[in-house]
């Protein structure tokens, strides 16, 4: 039992860990993208490790459901408009319970105010969604699925992801994609596939605020 929590809670510390690394680093200079994309290139370098260990073994287990398969091109190009499309209508549901409930989203709005176009679409459209989906798809659900199942797994990574976001707003939202980006990826079998559905959501939610 320890060994499990362990295995499903450290990637989460990690996360955490980098967090304050990224913080220490910037010393209050950046704005909260800024601060945000920090975290995620650092939490790629270490998560992207542990990753690859994970892999390893996996791989000597012989759980041949963790092997990488090789996709058609035009499951990309679905997978990245799914992306668009589900953020397109999440966030008009949410906008819709926004001014029903008069929930804030006051944490996305400080994301997206920053100066620097480039580092919100680097950083907030790319940067974090690989993250993001190294951690809570790649280590937490992939040693989820060792010990509870694909849906368990899928239920719980969802709402660790939710969680995770801290903010009323973003829970709402974060919840089901956090359960479809595991479904996803149990589907698909490769890390790739969650984080390009995950970046074409970001991205589309960032070039949206620039045309509006």
């Amino acid at each position: 039992m320890t060994a499990m929590i362990t295995e499903i809670f450290y990637p989460l510390l990690l996360s955490y860990g980098m967090a304050f690394l990224a913080s220490a680093v910037s010393q209050g200079r950046g704005d909260a993208a800024s601060v945000t994309s920090l975290t995620a290139v650092f939490t790629i370098l270490a998560a992207g490790l542990c990753y690859r260990q994970e892999c390893r073994k996996r791989k000597e287990e012989r759980m041949k459901q963790w092997q990488e398969e090789p996709m058609p091109l035009w499951s990309w190009f679905a997978l990245a408009a799914a992306g668009v499309l589900g953020n397109v209508v999440f966030s008009f549901l949410l906008s819709f319970l926004q001014l029903i409930l008069g929930l804030s989203n006051a944490v996305q709005e400080e994301l997206l105010s920053g100066k620097s176009m480039w580092i919100q679409e680097a950083g907030l459209g790319i940067a974090v969604p690989v993250a993001e989906e190294l951690i809570f798809r790649g280590l937490t659900y992939g040693n989820m699925r060792k010990h509870l199942g694909v849906w368990p797994s899928a239920v719980l990574g969802g709402a660790l992801f939710a969680v995770y976001h801290g903010n009323v707003m973003q829970m709402l939202y974060a919840f089901p994609m956090g359960v479809v980006l595991c479904l996803v990826y149990e589907k698909c079998k490769t890390i790739k596939a969650p984080i390009v559905l995950h970046c074409a959501a970001n991205l589309s939610t960032i070039l949206w605020r620039v045309i509006v």
